[in-house]
């Protein structure tokens, strides 16, 4: 009797620029010692898919360093245009879509006849599969590494990523095909037909296709951006650069080597922060907030104050941080609110009616909301741990 063999697949889902996400996850999944047997992927995550199936890092990564406008259309308009802004970026789409049905990406072509081979992907152990779509017809075709030739497995993955109608329809062999988030833009379920046991998949995806996973008993970890990756459009190798890390970030959290949600930081930092704080932070937001009404906190609203505050002072989220680097960083960045912490008069509000804590939570709501309001229940639970966070901090200096 033979014995079931566990297989694990990578799934990576569509999502233009931003699939530089996808190679920083992957470079945190080969760190923590995993391995792949099958990769599925749609639109960018094809391409990302056909680079990572071939075992060589350094294409990978010099694929993504090169990525830019110019590197993907071939247009006189991204060659000649020095300031691209994104209006400008977009009113050139238009015309392209309008005028021309669709800006032509022969030069990404020409990047992956120069980075992805075909030899490679044909040799390797891993078992790669991408989804394509018909338009005439308005069906799916799924492409194994099995299946296709040295002429036309470049076209079978150019086609997979062509985000139409921003970008010209990929004809082969007389039928035009479109991007596989036509149909599906997250191929778990090819992933499984190939003999997946167990799946990694890798979202980033703001458009195209879900398809519901078939077998509900597929054991699935998801890998989804904590922050804002910017549009799938935009192709900024800055922006790259950035989201390859968040990708690491994100993924080192996921696999409990990271702490925190949208900001990172070193294993153990906030939960021992938290623990070391929390009874202190809760004797303020009880005794002045439990009477308006609103519930106790926890550690997740910890978290999401955390988050919420720093967004607020524009502390870098691609970073990691120990809580000391991280509450200078508030420290500092609040001078830009303008906020004497030191001065007599910040205490001369009320104190009778809020207290000398409430008066200065409530201007440091008011400063923090950008916000005018005459009563302090009108903001919501992490708007007033942010205020308390902070107040924290400045009391124990």
């Amino acid at each position: 009797m033979s014995k079931n063999v566990n297989k694990r697949a990578l799934v990576l889902s569509g999502g233009g620029s931003r699939g530089a996400y996808q190679i920083g996850a992957y470079k945190a999944l080969t760190e923590l010692g995993l391995k792949f047997d099958i990769i599925t992927g749609t639109s960018i995550g094809a391409i990302n898919g056909a680079l990572i199936t071939q075992s060589d890092e350094e294409k990978i990564y010099k694929f993504w360093e090169e990525v830019d406008y110019q590197s993907v259309f071939d247009s006189s308009f991204f060659t000649k245009e020095e300031n691209l802004s994104k209006k400008k970026v977009f009113k050139e789409y238009l015309k392209e879509v309008i005028i021309k049905k669709g800006l032509s990406i022969k030069n990404l072509e020409n990047q992956i006849n120069k980075y992805v081979d075909y030899n490679k992907i044909s040799n390797s152990n891993i078992k790669f599969g991408i989804v394509i779509y018909d338009f005439d017809k308005k069906k799916p075709e799924f492409i194994t590494s099995k299946e296709w030739n040295k002429k036309n497995f470049g076209d079978y993955i150019i086609a997979s990523a062509t985000f139409y109608p921003f970008f010209k329809k990929k004809k082969i062999k007389d039928i035009y095909y479109v991007d596989g988030g036509y149909y599906d833009n997250l191929p778990i379920n090819l992933a499984e037909q190939m003999g997946a046991t167990e799946v990694i998949a890798i979202d980033i995806g703001l458009f195209g296709k879900r398809k519901k996973v078939e077998n509900t008993k597929l054991a699935i970890k998801y890998i989804k951006p904590t922050s804002k990756l910017g549009l799938s459009f935009i192709f900024d190798k800055e922006v790259s650069e950035k989201n390859y890390i968040l990708g690491y970030n994100d993924t080192m959290k996921i696999f409990n080597k990271y702490e925190g949600n949208k900001y990172t930081f070193y294993l153990d930092e906030i939960s021992k922060y938290y623990e070391e704080n929390k009874n202190k932070i809760a004797e303020i937001y009880n005794k002045y907030f439990i009477k308006i009404g609103t519930k106790n906190f926890d550690y997740s609203d910890f978290i999401n104050s955390i988050d919420f505050i720093a967004d607020k002072l524009n502390i870098d989220c691609s970073k990691v941080y120990n809580i000391k680097q991280f509450n200078e960083l508030v420290l500092e960045n609040t001078k830009t609110l303008n906020i004497d912490y030191k001065h007599k008069t910040l205490f001369r509000i009320k104190v009778k009616l809020f207290g000398r804590r409430k008066s200065v939570i409530r201007r440091l709501i008011l400063k923090i909301s950008n916000n005018k309001i005459k009563s302090i229940d009108r903001y919501d639970k992490k708007v007033i741990l942010s205020a308390i966070y902070i107040y924290s901090i400045i009391d124990s200096h």
